[in-house]
């Protein structure tokens, strides 16, 4: 329960498609997908990974690792890291969001993406109000909701993809 609650207290309130444990623990424990999800969490990320969201979490933006002074300096010819430039995507983006995500906020996108991204980029946005961060991986609607939407979006934008 407590890892539980930890989890949601990070990424969002549940929505009703997120498939967790309940409050009888032994009951549902057979019934739902939580086991599999608290073996697998983290596992494909690494420690600088954790130290750099940490950082832009402390830093409230987004920007190159930011290692000691001297490092930086010598990575990026500064005493700190410079900040990410969205302005150098010049590929088609959809955005795929929820007020719920407490990871990725809404203000965050509007603040450090959308005022960065060259006009025109977004084609396209998708809002899942019951979403939090973690359903856009593991909602047991995500694919009708999200990972169909994306094969869809390919399959009228390139040519030969998504063919089986």
């Amino acid at each position: 329960q407590i890892c539980r609650d930890l989890i949601f207290f990070v990424a969002g309130p549940p929505s009703k498609t997120f498939n967790y444990v309940s409050l009888n623990f032994f009951r549902d424990l057979f019934q739902s997908r939580a086991p599999v999800y608290l073996t697998n969490f983290l596992v494909s990320t690494s420690t600088w990974n954790l130290l750099q969201w940490a950082q832009h979490s402390l830093q409230n933006g987004v920007s190159h690792f930011d290692a000691t002074p001297s490092e930086n300096m010598r990575r990026y010819g500064q005493l700190t890291p410079p900040a990410y430039n969205y302005s150098n995507i010049d590929t088609d983006i959809y955005l795929f969001w929820s007020r719920n995500d407490w990871v990725t906020a809404p203000q965050e996108i509007e603040r450090w993406l959308m005022r960065q991204m060259r006009p025109l980029v977004i084609k396209g946005t998708f809002e899942i109000p019951e979403y939090n961060h973690l359903d856009f991986a593991v909602a047991t609607d995500v694919a009708d909701r999200v990972i169909n939407r994306i094969i869809e979006i390919v399959r009228r934008n390139e040519t030969n993809a998504c063919t089986e």
